[in-house]
């Protein structure tokens, strides 16, 4: 990962998906993208399914194929290849998601259709704002179960 920072992605943004499955790019992570494109290295982006199927990751294609391919097997790149395709984006900076990443995600009616976008150093992680929303809630209540102690074994809970 660059240490420029000025190419990392941070941050959590709140879009929805348009009617025709379109759903602009949060603007600080546009540029990013387009500088990245034009750089030296000509970078080109695509958007997958994660591993867990929960979410989709846009992230430089060689860094998804590298990752598909580490564990040595063919069968990791079948894993990921499948549900890849190139990131574009129109004048607007909408991107089309697929059908398949659609259903994948379960994304259906007015509230299925909101996304959260999130910065993660590399790459972006675009999560369905019901999903993103449970997981962040056990994470507080993870973070706050020490805080609060637990009470005694032969103590009665609350109620």
């Amino acid at each position: 990962m660059s240490t420029d920072l000025s190419k990392v992605f941070l941050g959590t943004h709140r879009h929805k998906l348009d009617n025709k499955n379109r759903v602009s790019l949060p603007a600080d992570f546009r540029r990013i993208v387009s500088a990245l494109e034009e750089g030296a290295d000509g970078e080109s982006f695509g958007i997958a399914l994660s591993a867990d199927r929960s979410h989709l990751i846009i992230l430089p294609l060689r860094s998804l194929f590298r990752q598909a391919s580490e564990g040595g097997a063919i069968t990791d790149a079948h894993r990921v290849a499948p549900f890849c395709s190139p990131l574009s984006s129109d004048e607007q900076g909408r991107t089309l998601l697929s059908k398949e990443h659609i259903a994948q995600l379960g994304l259906k009616g007015k509230e299925g259709r909101e996304l959260v976008f999130v910065g993660v150093y590399d790459r972006i992680e675009i999560w369905p704002k019901k999903t993103w929303d449970e997981r962040e809630s056990q994470r507080r209540l993870g973070e706050a179960a020490p805080i609060l102690g637990e009470p005694a074994r032969d103590e009665p809970g609350p109620g």
